[in-house]
């Protein structure tokens, strides 16, 4: 499904058909009055931007078969309050939830292992969001200015925390890092 609806300011409710197996890079990009979707068990790949600047989307539910998650696929997707990424989705890209204003939580299973550079950066409402225990990589500005996060434990697994990724987490009053993480890298807690 290439970008069938890009831009279609008036588009509401969306049931893609059983069969399509990918949605490409933008295809309900700005569909700013979209507020549900359906997409099909046959779904195994969102693309980059796949639902870029939905404002509005607050009902989505992906299918089990999911395997991936394009960049910044649900940036700027204001309507959005909880979320469920289904098991098999082995990485949070670059920008994934960018800017997903009022995203409260986040379930990730345990098969994600990287979590991208910003990818929930901005998200400024998140406060239940736990780092699966695959996770060996948390990209820089992961979680930038998320200033409702109070608690933070880093897997056993994590090797890196790249730069600024959890800074302005102003809510923060509980950091747990294991032993096994061998970098920590600038203004990670700024």
């Amino acid at each position: 499904l290439g970008t069938a609806a890009y831009g279609l300011t008036n588009v509401k409710n969306v049931i893609i058909p059983e069969g399509v197996t990918s949605i490409g890079s933008s295809a309900f990009g700005y569909c700013s009055s979209l507020t549900s979707i359906v997409i099909p068990e046959s779904v195994t790949e969102l693309n980059a931007r796949a639902f870029y600047e939905c404002s509005n989307l607050k009902s989505i539910t992906l299918p089990k078969n999911l395997k991936a998650i394009g960049a910044y696929a649900f940036s700027d997707c204001n309507g959005l309050t909880d979320f469920v990424i289904p098991e098999g989705v082995t990485e949070l890209p670059e920008g994934a939830f960018f800017q997903c204003a009022n995203l409260v939580s986040v379930k990730m299973p345990n098969s994600v292992t990287k979590i991208g550079a910003g990818a929930f950066s901005e998200c400024h409402n998140l406060s239940d969001a736990v780092i699966p225990s695959n996770v060996t990589e948390i990209g820089d500005r992961a979680s930038y200015a998320c200033k409702k996060i109070t608690s933070l434990t880093i897997p056993q697994g994590v090797k890196s925390i790249d730069d600024y990724a959890f800074w302005g987490c102003d809510g923060l009053t509980s950091v747990t890092i294991p032993e096994g993480v061998e970098c920590i890298s600038q203004a990670v807690f700024y």
